[in-house]
């Protein structure tokens, strides 16, 4: 956009990637029928690299029979983090979101997250971890916690 009064113009480039470095040249083009150029210097420009969340999960807490709470830290990316909870699963290791349960949660301004979560066969195994989804679709994951219900057989709230 040229400004007449100063004779100086700004521009906004978009479609960049994350990470890069980028050189740009400004440029003026007179209005005669020669249509003379003159390049300025460069300016070197580098982009913000795109870092995910990083989640740590705690060990799961008894809450009662069949519900257990899940907690886990979530360290900010440097994008906005849109939706956190945790996902889990009887059938693998790592459940994903989409796949497998999950559980949705609000994050604090610490970034402490937790949800309870409800296993209604307490004779297998299950797999558990926290997730963060970002403003660039992104989703990244916890470490897994392996939760056995009978693990929690006999315990009461007051007694863990």
């Amino acid at each position: 956009m040229l400004n007449s009064d100063l004779r100086t113009f700004d521009c906004e480039i978009g479609n960049l990637e994350d990470g890069c470095e980028y050189c740009i040249y400004p440029y003026a083009q007179n209005g005669s029928s020669s249509g003379d150029m003159t390049e300025g210097d460069a300016t070197v420009v580098t982009t913000v690299k795109y870092e995910k969340p990083v989640l740590s999960v705690s060990p799961l807490e008894f809450v009662s029979a069949g519900h257990v709470r899940a907690a886990a830290l979530v360290r900010k990316g440097n994008h906005e983090i849109i939706e956190q909870g945790f996902c889990y699963s009887s059938e693998t290791e790592k459940p994903v979101l989409g796949a497998h349960g999950k559980a949705e949660s609000d994050m604090d301004a610490e970034g402490h997250i937790s949800a309870e979560i409800v296993f209604e066969n307490s004779s297998i195994t299950y797999w558990v971890r926290a997730y963060a989804k970002d403003d660039k679709d992104s989703v990244n994951y916890s470490e897994t916690v392996k939760f056995e219900p009978s693990d929690f057989y006999g315990l009461t709230k007051q007694g863990r």
